[in-house]
């Protein structure tokens, strides 16, 4: 039922009109932001020094 619903021409330009205004900037801004995350994340994991682990107890706070 729902692969029929695409073939109707007015239904799938109304799909792809919407995927043109709205869900095409959003995938790609998403997209980009995801990829950012995956490169600080590398950076930082490749960057990290061997055998040092980190813990709460070396944080000063200041108020």
């Amino acid at each position: 039922n729902r692969l029929e619903m695409l073939h109707i021409e007015p239904f799938n330009r109304l799909i792809e009109e919407k995927w043109d205004r709205f869900a095409k900037r959003m995938f790609l801004l998403n997209f980009i932001v995801y990829v950012i995350y995956l490169f600080i994340l590398t950076a930082v994991a490749y960057h990290r020094e061997a055998g040092k682990v980190l813990s709460n107890d070396q944080v000063d706070i200041h108020v």
